[in-house]
């Protein structure tokens, strides 16, 4: 109720600010997978203003957007025999990198785990940024879970997005039995 319900699309504009500057392809490509699942599970009566909210910020992420963000992005889907771009292609030296970690360290090696042990597992190539560094962060999620906090690590992260998935469905579930007004807001 009241101010309250106009804070996310307060913040609709700063979000989207923050992934084009950026230039982050896995936040554009989850922007776009999120708007199926909004319409999806959000309440029946809201799918309009959802839908509202989804074209307006489209609509911002169009005229705010600048060709070099359209560019990083268009680097998302190679054509066949195309050259997959080298930051994307280094992501899959990167991930065999972090499996041979994790083999061999299947309990985890603790927080930052993955940067004490990058210099022992990658290639020069992938080490060497322009500050100097020789150490490389994972660039995944399920990754650097699995070398820093192991398979206790990704039980525990699997059960989280259980339990979130859980939540959300009983959820939907009560909303579409109840249609009181807490429920429907």
């Amino acid at each position: 109720p009241g101010w309250k319900r106009w804070t996310p699309f307060v913040a609709i504009p700063f979000i989207l600010n923050a992934i084009i500057l950026m230039q982050t392809r896995g936040a554009f490509v989850g922007l776009v997978g999120a708007a199926p699942l909004a319409l999806l599970l959000g309440p029946k009566n809201k799918r309009k203003i959802v839908s509202i909210n989804m074209v307006l910020g489209g609509i911002l992420l169009l005229m705010v957007a600048d060709q070099s963000f359209w560019e990083r992005m268009g680097t998302i889907k190679t054509e066949e025999g195309q050259q997959m771009e080298s930051s994307a292609a280094s992501r899959f030296d990167i991930a065999e990198a972090n499996w041979r970690m994790f083999k061999d360290y299947p309990m985890g090696v603790g927080h930052r785990g993955n940067d004490l042990l990058s210099p022992e597992y990658m290639p020069e190539h992938l080490l060497t940024d322009k500050e100097g560094s020789q150490i490389r962060s994972a660039h995944n999620t399920i990754m650097a879970i699995l070398v820093d906090h192991g398979l206790p690590g990704i039980v525990l992260f699997v059960l989280l997005h259980v339990a979130i998935a859980r939540a959300i469905l009983r959820l939907r579930r009560d909303s579409l039995n109840d249609p009181s007004p807490q429920m429907m807001a």
